[in-house]
């Protein structure tokens, strides 16, 4: 408790500062900027000077020209070292490389000499080489419509494992990094979305918003907790300073009758802008079918994201971030399922609002105040007929929204970079969800063997009970006997749908077979603060930082978690060497929650079908997996290029 008043105490602290300091100059604090004047020899100011950075890793390329007074401005720059050129008539190219590591803007004074302008920029060894200690790879919008994505309805996942190494995709969209289990997460202009999304239960940000991509890979800073086996911050395109509006259209269609459409359009003033994107897709092959024929499997998607930023002082800026996805699939059948006519649906939809206040108290601290809410509903939906529905017949209804607050505050100031913040966040799960059986063998009460010598369920319908089995020639299903692998589970029998009437020893609280229903509701509350710093000196690079993490779910558990990250720039061959948490030098313990998708589980019951819930591990959206409801869950973390020790947690419902 002590800890989280801590956290509320740096939020409400954060927050009453916007409304306290005077005005300075502002900057969004999602991203960098870089600002400055260009002037002569005698201190006057050029106009129209051409003014352009570029990134040689990531391909970011932007360009400007001065105003009547001699300043540039460039907003919205992710965090990443710049090659800068000025260029103006009767003067020399002007060149500098510029760091954009913090939300605090970037200053220049650019004095151009007297001479001839020569537009040659070279790109050297020494521009794909960053100094920095974490493992990641920068990804830019020039090269997404250069990538062969495979999937237009996880278009993020798929681009994220195609650029950046250590990361796969499994047929559902869902990343999975440096050997583990969706140990991803998002940071979406600093909003932290730590949970699963997948095809199957949550719909991805649109890539048609992304401006550029950072994978960090194992070892994140102290920011990043909970799922940091690889961290994906995520940087959206903007419209502010953007006066003359630009906008794209596209289309396309390939196999599987897979027709996609898109639009954009940026528009905005000195003060303000504007960026929204929509973009739709129809397909036959919404998810990988279990059979080489593609059976059963259309889908389609909806996406609309639309970013706003308003400038209203020197210093004060808001940021806001407004999406909404919709998405409608079909089950793709096995043979089996085809001659049985199973007709299994989902549909999903995601919204979020995520608004940002930024103050510049100066030109080196930077405060951010944020809030967002993040809303899933998965509703999955059965035959109209249920023994249409193979071995089962299930249906789900799962709402899950995550609520938060986060501020932190940067400064920068000769080799170093601080930052510290802290963020809490709420989630809320209901879920409903029936399942009952449409296999008579799956749980008969006798046996019979078959062609092959083996013991199988009889389909005999009529056969409720273990008793009758001797009558009918058939062997009994119970643990007694030796033939019988899993043995006749008599409450089993009340969700037979196929065995109308179930045996009175089955004690069931009906007389006739039905649905078994479920019902939960739970929440998790979750506090982090951290500290960091960034130190740079001469061909060295530190990475200092620590984190707390607090949660609160079916278990309750706290951790300190230092993280330490060097690197070093051989600069003759162009070679960094980076060390990163190594227990030589410390020894550190990574927290990671349960996913917070699966939190109910159940616990029988004396008074029926329904259970009791509380807070734990569950199923997975799809309903095969409501089959598999667990009674356990843990939580584990690991990460490449660091040794570690992690914290796991267990608990039983």
């Amino acid at each position: 408790m002590g800890f989280r008043k801590i956290a509320f105490f740096v939020l409400s602290l954060s927050f009453m500062s916007l409304l306290c300091v005077a005005p300075s100059r502002a900057q969004l604090g999602n991203a960098g900027s870089i600002e400055g004047v260009v002037k002569d020899p005698s201190g006057g100011a050029i106009a129209n000077a051409n003014v352009e950075i570029s990134y040689a890793v990531s391909g970011f390329h932007r360009e400007t020209t001065t105003g009547a007074d001699g300043s540039f401005k460039f907003t919205n720059v992710p965090f990443n070292s710049y090659h800068l050129v000025v260029a103006a008539e009767g003067f020399a190219n002007y060149m500098q490389d510029v760091d954009v590591r913090s939300g605090v803007p970037v200053t220049l004074q650019i004095g151009l000499k007297i001479g001839t302008a020569a537009q040659t920029v070279t790109v050297e060894a020494k521009d794909l080489v960053e100094n920095e200690s974490t493992f990641h790879t920068d990804i830019d919008r020039a090269l997404f419509d250069r990538l062969p994505l495979e999937s237009a309805s996880s278009s993020v996942s798929s681009l994220v494992t195609l650029a950046a190494p250590g990361a796969v995709a499994d047929s559902n969209g869902l990343v999975h990094a440096i050997g583990d289990h969706a140990e991803s997460s998002f940071s979406v202009d600093g909003q932290p979305v730590t949970d699963q999304t997948s095809k199957v239960f949550s719909n991805q940000i649109p890539v048609d918003s992304i401006q550029s991509l950072e994978v960090i890979s194992g070892a994140p800073p102290a920011e990043f907790g909970d799922k940091t086996s690889l961290v994906i911050k995520v940087t959206t395109r903007s419209g502010l300073g953007q006066t003359k509006p630009v906008g794209s259209l596209r289309a396309s269609y390939g196999s599987f009758g897979s027709a996609n459409g898109s639009v954009d359009i940026a528009f905005g003033g000195q003060k303000w802008g504007n960026f929204i994107a929509a973009n739709g897709l129809n397909t036959g092959r919404f998810l990988d079918p279990p059979e080489f024929q593609v059976i059963h499997s259309k889908g389609n998607e909806q996406n609309l994201f639309d970013r706003v930023d308003l400038q209203f002082t020197g210093a004060d800026t808001v940021h806001l971030n407004v999406g909404y996805t919709r998405s409608w699939f079909q089950t793709p059948n096995s043979f089996d399922a085809v001659v049985s006519n199973q007709d299994q649906r989902a549909q999903i939809k995601t919204y979020n609002i995520a608004p940002t206040w930024t103050h510049l108290f100066s030109t080196s601290t930077l405060l951010n105040v944020g809030a967002f809410v993040r809303h899933d509903q998965f509703n999955y939906y059965p035959s109209a007929d249920p023994l249409a529905d193979v071995s089962e017949t299930a249906a789900q209804r799962r709402k899950l929204t995550n609520l938060g607050l986060r501020s932190d505050l940067s400064y920068v100031k000769g080799i170093h970079n601080v930052k510290m913040g802290a963020t809490f966040q709420h989630t809320l799960l209901t879920e409903d969800f029936s399942l009952g059986l449409t296999d008579p063998t799956i749980n008969s009460p006798c046996l019979t063997q078959n062609a092959a010598g083996g013991f199988v369920g009889v389909g005999d319908t009529t056969l409720t009970d273990a008793s009758q089995c001797a009558g009918a020639g058939f062997q009994q299903n119970v643990a007694a006997n030796p033939n019988a692998s899993a043995p006749f589970i008599p409450i089993l029998g009340c969700i037979d749908l196929t065995r109308t009437t179930p045996s009175a020893n089955d004690a069931c609280t009906t007389p006739q077979s039905a649905l078994f229903g479920f019902h939960g509701h739970g929440d998790v509350r979750e506090v982090a603060l951290y500290v960091q710093d960034t130190i740079t000196k001469g061909n060295w690079s530190f990475n200092v930082g620590v984190r707390g993490d607090l949660y609160r779910g079916l278990t309750k558990e706290s951790q300190i978690e230092p993280r330490f990250g060097i690197s070093y720039n051989i600069k003759p061959s162009n070679t960094v060497l980076r060390m990163l948490e190594s227990s030589r030098l410390l020894s550190t313990r990574i927290w990671s929650s349960p996913a917070s998708r699966a939190i109910l589980c159940w616990t029988p019951s004396s008074a029926g079908h329904r259970g009791r819930f509380a807070p734990g591990n569950a199923m997975n959206s799809m309903p095969d997996s409501s089959k598999r409801s667990g009674d356990t869950w843990s939580s584990t973390g690991t990460t490449s290029g660091s040794t570690r020790t992690t914290r796991t947690t267990s608990a039983t419902c």
